[in-house]
């Protein structure tokens, strides 16, 4: 399937051409929860079903910090970002401030009061199988079990190429 579900316009494309009715998928990969759940299963009988892969935000704060360093594939790299501390990072205007909740709220910008963690959590705990970066051997066994991807042997492959991480483990 060709469509990249990462950007508005890839969700809008797919959207058009019956992405999720079509079943040619068993998974998607997208950064934009909302605007998919809204165009892509949209009442036409096919529902999706969540899970993500977390980990702790400080984490997740400093992987960023080190992939941004070094990502000069990405439209947003920064040469400067690799003259960077950690502490120059953190306080600058760059560094993310709580992407998972202000995704699931839909508050990209702006402050986050309380009540938005509290619903962000809910939601997770009500739609999403969520699997640990720091157990992801266990967490490739349990989306396994829970989802039926494939056999013994699928299983086998998925663990050792996923649950020790890569050449970009950021």
């Amino acid at each position: 399937v060709n469509v990249d579900v990462t950007t508005p316009e890839g969700i809008i494309k797919a959207s058009q051409l019956g992405f999720a009715s079509s079943d040619l998928a068993d998974v998607m990969f997208t950064p934009l929860l909302l605007e998919s759940v809204a165009l892509l299963f949209n009442g036409d009988g096919h529902k999706g079903r969540l899970f993500s892969v977390m980990r702790h935000p400080i984490d997740r704060v400093v992987s960023i910090f080190h992939y941004l360093q070094q990502a000069t594939w990405e439209p947003t790299y920064n040469p400067e970002y690799a003259k960077w501390t950690i502490d120059d990072y953190v306080q600058s205007e760059f560094c993310e401030s709580n992407w998972m909740v202000r995704a699931l709220t839909n508050k990209m910008v702006g402050p986050l009061a309380s009540e938005d963690v509290m619903i962000a959590k809910e939601i997770l705990k009500r739609k999403c199988l969520i699997g640990l970066m720091d157990r992801m051997e266990e967490s490739i066994v349990r989306f396994h079990a829970y989802f039926g991807f494939g056999d013994a042997g699928d299983l086998d492959c998925a663990v050792r190429n996923y649950a020790n991480g890569g050449d970009l483990a950021n």
